[in-house]
């Protein structure tokens, strides 16, 4: 390696191949490589006055200068082409990367853009190498690791392709280069990470064939549940890209932000496996499988592309575990050099740092054993894995195959189990992992509920509306989702007030002076601050203080959430359990001005309900509705306007569900005073997670298991009292004179 400097760290170069093309990291002056083209890192005027691109200019000749300013000014993301002068090259790119008069306008997704635009001029060209420095580094602030990680998922992406280009490097200023087994760890961690994404990639091609089976069969819904498949699993696989390109080599930066992304892909990865599966195919097809002799032509091409996506997928898990492992030793590396001890002994860490090394073992060792099972399937072995684990894990997947993608109808005599949550308030991915596992231990072994026909969240979902609230609350539906085995049509989500995003909401109202105004603005809509100034509303910008919510929803229930008002009455049927949910958004008219003008937008409504109206297969439906505010309470941010519970009963609605209170309650709206007449329960959960500043004195954490048999609906109250404790029966439910309080109750639904 050539360095003018012998003070200066040499490293062994990081070098990957894909495709037969090879690119490679090196902290090496770029000036010294010889390539057909050298990158230049630079302004929109293309001044080429300071760092990789002055030492172009300086070895290069002033001439390059010279040639590029007759371009100039470019636009941020635009790449020039010039002679290279005395350098070893024939071509320089010079990339815009920096506006000094708006610096924060670079982004890591400029550095990708640019990345992409310079290999796709290079092969226009006709070039089959190129070299590259860090990209916008320096004045615009980023790290070269980073922006070499950046450059790095770009290029690898780039590389899936056709293309001419053999040879691809980035040369980073050598000065400043890490630790040496810093480096080498990072880079080969990168490494991992781009052969994630490949196989990723791989697999979102193997699922768009098989979509396009399921179309040419007439299977739509099997081939809507795949193309939903295939597009959550790329926007995880894009949201990893993006928390690892904020990864800093030396563990500095939140080096762990990776770490949340990453468990949704291997949730996603593990689920999407539901769309390979036989089961969806028509019977005739299905059935040729299991015989002996030619297949059919359909049956062959669906086994070829179920071959192909279990590759990809061992692909995939073998990343994943290479990736786990890594930070495994990381971790185990970190407590060692901190004086915790034998980091192979549990006693030698501390609580927290033996916590995360026993969670991140068990991860892997979950990855583990999906590929062992993956690589038996692919050898055609029909027997089962070895250990009881496996064996318990086979069944389930077969259990769940058997079902297909929906629940198993409770057949007569069995209760449909709903699981209703409210106020949960998810502030962290910490919270996810604690909360998920003591609610699936309290269902399934104190209550013995094996099986959960819908989870029901009724509003406050988050504790901001920020997206870190929602990836911690993603993962806690994922935790239970992969419990329970739910589908997405099983999860119903309804918005509270506290998943409007305040700061989205303050951005729709703008200052404007009174006197301006050609008419007065409408009575609510909008805010006057004195002085002869009001903050009128913008009615295209008002709804999408929701819209960290609407992303939220569309990543669980894989399809959108409206984000206009009149059309937030959403209806979900649950045709194997006869049941019509339909959610609500009760706080449509908040904002963080106006917070006490809660209701049921009368439009939306009127929608939903014509629409139950106009289908048949909905009338012997149990019907319950779900949104966020109460009808009743001391408080002024409660609905006052009760007409929407007269229209829900007379359409059949017999339960409402709802939360906001932070306890435990139960009411009745009457529609008929006869005792048989029409009316409607209403029950508030409590608080599943509020801090317990916000607890109602008496009222603990608590959550709801709603057993629905015949015409008998038993409400099992529970309540959590330690951040750390076990759920209880929360026994306050009282029967009759001198009995003690129960922690059920039973509502006669006929």
């Amino acid at each position: 390696m050539e360095n003018d400097d012998p003070a200066l760290v040499t490293l062994k170069p990081f070098e990957y191949t894909i495709n037969g093309a090879v690119f490679r990291v090196e902290y090496r002056d770029l000036t010294t490589i010889s390539a057909d083209v050298l990158v230049s890192s630079d302004d929109i005027n293309l001044s080429m006055g300071g760092g990789v691109s002055l030492s172009l200019l300086t070895r290069g000749g002033h001439e390059i200068f010279h040639e590029a300013q007759r371009t100039t000014p470019i636009s941020l993301g635009d790449v020039v082409l010039t002679g290279a002068g005395r350098l070893n090259a024939k071509k320089i790119f010079h990339c815009a990367v920096i506006d000094y008069s708006s610096p924060s306008s670079t982004s890591l997704e400029i550095v990708r853009a640019v990345t992409r635009k310079c290999l796709a001029l290079c092969d226009a060209q006709g070039f089959a190498s190129i070299a590259f420095p860090a990209l916008a580094t320096g004045a615009a602030s980023l790290s070269p690791e980073r922006s070499a990680a950046a450059m790095l998922m770009a290029i690898a992406d780039y590389l899936s392709g056709v293309t001419q280009i053999r040879t691809i490097t980035i040369a980073l200023f050598p000065r400043f280069a890490p630790d040496h087994d810093v480096a080498t760890l990072f880079y080969a961690k990168i490494a991992d990470f781009v052969e994630l994404a490949r196989h990723l990639e791989s697999t979102s091609l193997a699922l768009a064939k098989l979509e396009q089976v399921y179309r040419e069969l007439g299977s739509e819904k099997a081939a809507v549940a795949t193309a939903d498949s295939r597009r959550i699993l790329g926007s995880r696989r894009d949201r990893l890209e993006d928390a690892f390109s904020f990864t800093e080599p030396d563990g500095s930066n939140g080096s762990t932000a990776w770490l949340g992304p990453l468990e949704d892909v291997e949730s996603e990865l593990e689920r999407v496996s539901a769309a390979v599966d036989r089961q969806h195919l028509p019977s005739g097809v299905h059935e040729s499988l299991g015989q002996q002799g030619a297949l059919s032509a359909r049956a062959t091409e669906w086994l070829a592309i179920e071959r192909q996506y279990k590759e990809e997928r061992r692909g995939a898990l073998r990343a994943l575990i290479a990736i786990r492992e890594k930070y495994v030793t990381e971790l185990e590396l970190r407590a060692a050099m901190h004086g915790l001890g034998d980091p192979g002994k549990p006693e030698g860490l501390d609580v927290e740092s033996g916590a995360l090394i026993a969670s991140a073992s068990s991860r892997l060792q979950w990855l583990k054993d999906q590929l062992r099972d993956l690589e038996a399937e692919l050898r055609g072995s029909q027997e089962l894995p070895r250990d009881r684990a496996a064996a318990a894990r086979q069944k389930k997947r077969a259990s769940k195959s058997a079902r297909g993608s929906s629940k198993v109808a409770p057949t007569d005599g069995t209760a449909t189990h709903l699981l209703h949550l409210s106020d949960l308030h998810f502030g962290d991915s910490e919270d996810a992992r604690l909360w998920s596992s003591q609610l699936a231990e309290d269902l399934q072994v104190e209550l013995g509920c094996a099986r959960l026909d819908a989870v029901i969240l009724s509003g406050d979902i988050a504790n901001r509306s920020t997206p870190e609230e929602y990836a911690a609350a993603r993962s806690f539906l994922d935790y239970l989702s992969a419990a329970f085995q739910l589908s997405p049509q099983q999860v119903i989500l309804v918005p509270g007030n506290h998943d409007l995003h305040w700061g989205l909401a303050k951005k729709s109202y703008k200052l404007v002076e009174r006197e301006d105004l050609s008419a007065p603005p409408t009575e609510g809509s909008f805010i006057d601050i004195g002085s002869g100034a009001l903050r009128i509303r913008d009615e295209a910008l008002y709804p999408r203080r929701f819209e960290h919510f609407a992303r939220f929803y569309e990543d669980i229930r894989k399809e959108p959430y409206p984000l206009a008002p009149e059309a937030q009455a959403l209806v979900y049927a649950l045709p194997s359990q006869d049941l019509l949910v339909l959610g609500l958004n009760s706080a449509w008219n908040l904002d963080h001005h106006f917070r006490d003008r809660a209701s049921i937008h009368p439009l939306a409504l009127s929608r939903a309900l014509d629409q139950i109206r106009s289908t048949a297969a909905y009338a012997p439906y149990v019907k319950i509705a779900v949104w966020h505010h109460p009808v009743a309470s001391p408080f002024p941010d409660r609905i006052t306007e009760h007409g929407f519970l007269e229209r829900l009963t007379q359409a059949g609605f017999r339960l409402g569900l709802h939360g906001h209170i932070h306890r435990a309650d139960s009411a009745l709206f009457r529609y008929d005073r006869a005792a048989s007449g029409r009316r409607m329960e209403l029950l508030s959960a409590g608080t599943f997670g509020a801090p317990t500043r916000e607890w109602v004195p008496g009222y603990p954490l608590q959550y709801q298991l709603l057993r629905l048999k015949g015409d008998s609906l038993t409400v099992e109250t529970r309540r959590r009292e330690e951040p750390g404790g076990t759920w209880k029966p929360d026994a306050r439910w009282t029967t009759d004179r001198g009995k003690d309080p129960l922690p059920r109750y039973t509502v006669r639904m006929a």
